[in-house]
């Protein structure tokens, strides 16, 4: 009997991450839950990355789609390097272009939206679409944290891109 989620076969695995509403969504179908089945199915995704960063083993190629709403943090989103791409291949965060902010709602020292704690070949990025024509787009919002992306030195060869950062302490920290 295997203690957690394992997986047969190669090939990328897009994981689904929705907030309660499915209004504007560019992937989900179904409102977000954080229980066992949840987060492999647009139908049934997940209520928070956090939650799948924990249950399952994201590899090379894997996508995470984060889809339209707003996400309030408790703690920070931790990417560490047991859920790393590689240089073929790297482990992808995706937002909504119709909407999503990441909310830590705390811009204390040690407070960050996202924490890449020693993963390398991440990125994270807001999609295009042409799903909804009238609806503008806007780029993923990084909010309310002491540090807004932070990666120690050893987190290589990590990308952020289209994002909208604001609101922080900082930004993007790069440091040891």
């Amino acid at each position: 009997e295997s203690p957690s989620h394992f997986r047969i076969g190669l090939g990328p695995v897009f994981f689904y991450v929705n907030d309660a509403s499915t209004t504007h969504d560019e992937w989900c179908t179904g409102p977000g839950k954080n229980s066992l089945g949840h987060g492999v199915s647009p139908a049934l995704p997940a209520a928070s990355v956090q939650w799948i960063l924990d249950t399952y083993d994201l590899e090379p190629e894997d996508v995470v789609r984060i889809d339209t709403g707003t996400y309030t943090l408790a703690n920070n989103i931790e990417v560490a390097s047991d859920d790393e791409g590689a240089s073929y291949a790297p482990v992808t965060f995706v937002a909504s272009p119709y909407g999503v902010t990441i909310n830590r709602r705390d811009t204390s020292s040690g407070s960050y939206c996202w924490y890449i704690n020693g993963a390398k070949y991440v990125t994270i990025s807001t999609a295009t679409s042409t799903k909804y024509p009238e609806e503008p787009q806007s780029w993923m919002r990084v909010t309310g944290a002491g540090i807004g992306i932070r990666m120690p030195y050893e987190g290589d060869y990590c990308r952020f891109s289209r994002l909208d950062l604001c609101d922080n302490g900082t930004g993007i920290s790069v440091s040891s």
